[in-house]
């Protein structure tokens, strides 16, 4: 193609009159190329007919010098249009058996002198020159064969990649799943515990007193309180106890867990509200085994403060008492009367004060009244550290056989409030 172009070119610029093109079964033909389309070469002949040329039947197309008249004969015009030849021109078919390209009239025409321009062109692609090796390619290629850049997941497989190193020991791998998981369910009963927590009011309070010497006089006194108060409810537990001895004689032994809630009776607003509260303690200096109140009741608000609270509560109430030495089981049915107090008396000081009294309802004669007393002072401005002097004051008309009817104990103790 790029030979047929050229010398289409070289016919328009030098004004040589005619061409010979030479084809691949040797034969020759004179006239002049007059396009190309469709792969095809239109030729117009020295008789002036125009004919089609496959490029693929084309070796060469060369410049032709005439001794003549130097215009090839054009086409007469047909006189009137009905004579006009419309038929397409023919087309030279390719050869049923090619012939050699280089055939002896191919040669001879390639020796012409009429050829030397085309002859000084190479249309022969050429051999691009060897490319030099890059020194540092030779290098780097060694390393590259050193080191393995095969994927783990390749070499190894998927699932080598996810196991962890206490699956494939036998036991181990299951052992470490199961404690995983214990550790997990820990961990989130923990934080829901710790959520909950967050919503309570909790109380440390731990006072003691221990002497050694002449005297040998230990004594523990540990109460933790709960509780969750918003306008409308009141929840409260309370978990303590007292422990004392004297040069090795047990002299104080008594510990409790109580329970109160409240809510209203019939709006947010009501100060009448409706409660339900449990009593439980063991005395062993008593020789009480459990002493067990449970009643529910109505109660009024006066005062429902932050910092200042007065509560009555009123109700029936069922204890059952079981004494050692001797054993025995009593059942009474109270009348319940609480009263809870929490009131400041100085800009650091406060009161809180919480009395039961419990008469019994079937006998006159058994009843029963029980007091805790705390005085408070603050010792930061965050009011999370105080100082506490408690009285505790314990009374029961009919006691167990040989016993006191009195208890009472009194501490000082270093309170830490968390909220």
């Amino acid at each position: 193609m790029f030979v047929i172009c050229f010398s289409l070119l070289c016919s328009g610029l030098t004004g040589i009159a005619a061409e010979k093109v030479l084809l691949l079964d040797g034969s020759i033909l004179i006239g002049n190329s007059q396009s190309v389309e469709n792969g095809n070469v239109l030729w117009r002949t020295q008789t002036g007919e125009d004919v089609r040329i496959p490029i693929n039947q084309i070796v060469r197309i060369d410049a032709e010098e005439l001794t003549g008249s130097t215009n090839l004969p054009a086409r007469s015009a047909p006189q009137n249009s009905s004579q006009q030849n419309t038929s397409p021109p023919p087309d030279i078919k390719m050869p049923s058996s090619e012939k050699p390209i280089f055939s002896s009239s191919a040669k001879a025409l390639n020796n012409s002198p009429e050829n030397s321009l085309l002859k000084g062109m190479n249309t022969e692609p050429t051999t691009p020159p060897l490319m030099q090796k890059d020194p540092l390619l030779e290098i780097q290629n060694p390393l590259v064969e050193v080191i393995d850049l095969t994927p783990p997941e390749e070499a190894f497989g998927h699932d080598a990649i996810e196991e962890t190193w206490t699956e494939s020991v036998p036991l181990l791998g299951s052992s470490v799943n199961a404690i995983s998981s214990v550790l997990s369910t820990a961990q989130h009963t923990a934080t829901a515990a710790t959520n909950q927590a967050s919503l309570w009011t909790n109380r440390i309070q731990l006072g003691g007193n221990f002497t050694n010497g002449n005297s040998n006089i230990d004594i523990i006194d540990v109460l933790a309180q709960f509780e969750r108060s918003t306008k409308v409810s009141l929840r409260q537990m309370d978990v303590g106890g007292q422990w004392a001895q004297t040069t090795g004689n047990v002299t104080a032994n008594r510990w409790w867990l109580n329970g109160n809630f409240d809510w209203p009776f019939s709006s947010e607003e009501d100060r009448w509200i409706t409660f339900l509260s449990t009593k439980n303690e063991y005395n062993q200096l008593a020789n009480l085994n459990i002493r067990s109140t449970n009643t529910t009741g109505l109660g009024y608000r006066f005062y429902y403060e932050p910092k200042k609270r007065l509560i009555t509560r009123i109700g029936p109430a069922v204890t059952v008492e079981a004494f050692d030495s001797p054993d025995n089981t009593r059942t009474t049915f109270d009348l319940f009367s609480e009263v809870e107090l929490r009131w400041p008396i100085a800009k650091r000081t406060s009161l809180e004060s919480r009395i039961r009294y419990q008469p019994g309802l079937l006998d006159g004669a058994i009843y029963r009244v029980f007091s805790t007393s705390s005085i408070m002072w603050d010792l930061d401005e965050e009011n999370r550290w105080k100082l506490a002097l408690n009285l505790r004051t314990e009374y029961v008309s009919v006691p167990s056989p040989g016993r006191k009817s009195t208890d009472w104990f009194t501490v000082v103790s270093l309170v830490y409030q968390r909220k």
